[in-house]
Protein backbone atom coordinates (compact mmCIF):
# COMPACT_ATOMS: atom_id res chain seq x y z
CA UNK A 1 0.00 0.00 0.00
CA UNK A 2 1.36 3.54 -1.16
CA UNK A 3 0.91 6.14 1.62
CA UNK A 4 -0.43 9.19 -0.34
CA UNK A 5 -1.40 11.77 2.72
CA UNK A 6 1.95 13.56 3.35
CA UNK A 7 2.52 16.05 6.00
CA UNK A 8 4.86 18.66 5.52
CA UNK A 9 4.47 19.70 9.34
CA UNK A 10 5.25 16.30 11.38
CA UNK A 11 2.09 14.84 13.00
CA UNK A 12 4.78 14.38 16.60
CA UNK A 13 5.28 18.17 16.31
CA UNK A 14 1.95 19.06 16.04
CA UNK A 15 0.65 16.73 18.73
CA UNK A 16 3.03 18.40 21.41
CA UNK A 17 0.08 21.79 20.82
CA UNK A 18 -2.66 18.85 21.99
CA UNK A 19 -4.26 18.92 25.55
CA UNK A 20 -4.07 15.37 25.37
CA UNK A 21 -2.21 13.38 23.38
CA UNK A 22 -4.24 9.54 23.49
CA UNK A 23 -7.35 12.15 21.66
CA UNK A 24 -5.35 14.80 20.39
CA UNK A 25 -7.06 18.13 19.25
CA UNK A 26 -5.62 20.76 17.47
CA UNK A 27 -7.15 24.48 17.05
CA UNK A 28 -6.81 25.78 13.67
CA UNK A 29 -7.22 28.89 12.47
CA UNK A 30 -8.02 29.18 8.28
CA UNK A 31 -6.60 32.72 7.81
CA UNK A 32 -7.80 32.68 3.67
CA UNK A 33 -11.24 31.15 4.73
CA UNK A 34 -11.14 33.23 8.27
CA UNK A 35 -12.71 30.43 10.34
CA UNK A 36 -11.47 28.15 13.02
CA UNK A 37 -12.33 24.48 14.06
CA UNK A 38 -10.62 21.91 15.96
CA UNK A 39 -9.29 18.69 13.96
CA UNK A 40 -6.62 16.00 14.80
CA UNK A 41 -3.17 16.29 14.30
CA UNK A 42 -3.73 13.41 11.32
CA UNK A 43 -5.99 16.04 8.84
CA UNK A 44 -4.03 19.28 9.49
CA UNK A 45 -0.43 20.10 7.25
CA UNK A 46 -1.02 17.45 5.02
CA UNK A 47 -1.31 17.55 0.93
CA UNK A 48 -1.86 14.49 -1.04
CA UNK A 49 1.33 12.96 -2.71
CA UNK A 50 3.61 15.88 -1.25
CA UNK A 51 6.83 13.87 -1.44
CA UNK A 52 5.92 11.63 -3.93
CA UNK A 53 8.45 10.75 -6.52
CA UNK A 54 8.14 9.55 -10.26
CA UNK A 55 11.54 7.79 -11.08
CA UNK A 56 11.99 3.98 -12.29
CA UNK A 57 12.72 1.06 -9.89
CA UNK A 58 11.68 3.66 -6.59
CA UNK A 59 8.11 3.27 -4.74
CA UNK A 60 6.47 7.00 -5.18
CA UNK A 61 6.60 7.26 -1.19
CA UNK A 62 9.86 6.57 -0.80
CA UNK A 63 10.41 10.03 0.14
CA UNK A 64 7.18 9.74 2.89
CA UNK A 65 8.85 6.16 3.89
CA UNK A 66 12.04 7.65 5.07
CA UNK A 67 11.12 10.91 6.85
CA UNK A 68 8.82 8.66 8.93
CA UNK A 69 11.77 6.67 10.25
CA UNK A 70 13.25 10.19 10.69
CA UNK A 71 10.35 11.73 12.28
CA UNK A 72 9.76 8.70 14.61
CA UNK A 73 13.28 9.87 15.98
CA UNK A 74 12.45 13.01 16.09
CA UNK A 75 9.23 12.19 17.85
CA UNK A 76 11.50 10.39 20.67
CA UNK A 77 13.75 13.07 21.38
CA UNK A 78 10.72 15.35 21.08
CA UNK A 79 9.36 13.44 24.28
CA UNK A 80 12.11 12.81 26.43
CA UNK A 81 13.51 16.80 25.70
CA UNK A 82 9.15 17.71 26.75
CA UNK A 83 9.85 15.20 30.21
CA UNK A 84 13.17 16.47 31.00
CA UNK A 85 12.71 19.86 30.48
CA UNK A 86 16.29 20.31 28.68
CA UNK A 87 18.08 18.93 25.98
CA UNK A 88 20.35 16.04 27.70
CA UNK A 89 22.43 14.90 24.54
CA UNK A 90 23.80 15.77 21.24
CA UNK A 91 21.76 12.87 19.57
CA UNK A 92 18.66 14.86 20.92
CA UNK A 93 20.02 17.91 19.76
CA UNK A 94 20.61 16.47 16.05
CA UNK A 95 17.15 15.81 15.77
CA UNK A 96 15.92 18.96 17.34
CA UNK A 97 17.79 20.54 14.57
CA UNK A 98 16.42 18.34 11.89
CA UNK A 99 13.23 19.06 13.00
CA UNK A 100 13.90 22.59 12.40
CA UNK A 101 15.16 22.34 9.31
CA UNK A 102 12.73 20.23 7.62
CA UNK A 103 9.78 22.94 8.76
CA UNK A 104 12.19 25.28 7.60
CA UNK A 105 12.30 24.07 3.91
CA UNK A 106 9.18 21.24 3.76
CA UNK A 107 6.44 23.26 2.96
CA UNK A 108 3.94 24.32 0.02
CA UNK A 109 4.80 27.91 0.41
CA UNK A 110 8.75 27.20 0.07
CA UNK A 111 8.89 24.42 -2.54
CA UNK A 112 6.26 26.82 -4.67
CA UNK A 113 8.77 29.92 -4.55
CA UNK A 114 11.51 27.04 -5.26
CA UNK A 115 9.81 25.62 -8.16
CA UNK A 116 9.24 29.57 -9.37
CA UNK A 117 12.90 30.41 -9.51
CA UNK A 118 13.77 27.12 -11.03
CA UNK A 119 11.45 27.94 -13.62
CA UNK A 120 12.31 31.63 -13.97
CA UNK A 121 15.89 30.12 -14.34
CA UNK A 122 15.40 27.45 -17.38
CA UNK A 123 12.96 29.79 -18.86
CA UNK A 124 16.44 32.24 -18.63
CA UNK A 125 18.88 29.47 -20.36
CA UNK A 126 16.15 28.66 -23.11
CA UNK A 127 15.93 32.36 -24.03
CA UNK A 128 20.04 32.43 -23.78
CA UNK A 129 20.34 29.27 -26.30
CA UNK A 130 17.35 30.49 -28.73
CA UNK A 131 18.71 34.10 -29.02
CA UNK A 132 20.23 33.87 -32.08
CA UNK A 133 20.61 31.81 -34.96
CA UNK A 134 24.49 31.07 -34.73
CA UNK A 135 24.05 30.37 -30.87
CA UNK A 136 20.78 27.73 -31.80
CA UNK A 137 22.81 26.23 -33.93
CA UNK A 138 25.70 25.48 -32.02
CA UNK A 139 23.46 24.10 -29.20
CA UNK A 140 21.48 21.87 -32.19
CA UNK A 141 25.25 21.01 -33.42
CA UNK A 142 26.34 19.82 -29.70
CA UNK A 143 23.05 18.05 -28.79
CA UNK A 144 23.45 16.07 -31.95
CA UNK A 145 27.36 15.52 -31.03
CA UNK A 146 26.31 13.79 -27.92
CA UNK A 147 23.48 11.51 -29.35
CA UNK A 148 20.36 13.10 -28.94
Amino acid sequence: MVARKHHFVPQCYLKGFTKHRAKPKLFVVDLIERRSFEANPASVAAERDFHAVDMDGLRPDVVEAGLAQLESEIANSLLRVSNDQEVRDDEDRIYLLNLVALLAVKNPRTRRRFMEAQDDMLKSIARLMTADDETWDAQTRKMREEGF
